[in-house]
């Protein structure tokens, strides 16, 4: 799995997640075709759905390859949000300010809903085994369980 952990403050890493969430993936199915898989797999996020900055935008680009692309194989997609706990999520923002005794801060205006390492992984499987072509599974999210 090839992931892009952006700050989309600097230039160099808006073109790098550009290159991995668009033309990569593009590459990669092409790849699939070329070699006869049966099924192409991929995670998109739920900030496609209504993109409101770069990363958002170059998975919607993304999912827009995939759907292209599905008149020649078939493709599932997996769409979640935040994995609790994973490299530049804000609970392992938490985390390690509480490793070194710092403050917690978050802001107050803006929902972030988390699934566990463990959900992410069943979504994706699920996707893969149960998934159509063309199909984008998304976990129900819980108004109980956000931040």
């Amino acid at each position: 799995a090839l992931k892009h952990v952006r700050s989309e403050k600097d230039p160099y890493t808006l073109m790098r997640m550009i290159d991995v969430n668009v033309f990569n993936t593009d590459k990669t199915i092409q790849q699939s075709i070329d070699a006869g898989a049966k099924k192409y797999f991929c995670v998109s996020t739920d900030k496609a759905a209504n993109p409101v900055n770069m990363m958002g935008a170059s998975k919607r680009i993304m999912e827009m390859f995939l759907m292209r692309k599905s008149e020649q194989m078939a493709i599932s997609t997996a769409r979640f949000a935040n994995v609790a706990f994973s490299d530049g999520s804000l609970l392992h923002g938490f985390n390690q300010r509480i490793q070194k005794r710092q403050p917690i801060v978050a802001p107050n205006d803006i929902k972030r809903y988390f699934v566990t390492p463990q959900e992410s992984g069943e979504l994706c499987l699920m996707s893969c085994i149960f998934g159509e072509n063309r199909d984008i599974f998304f976990p129900k999210l819980s108004e109980a369980l956000h931040l």
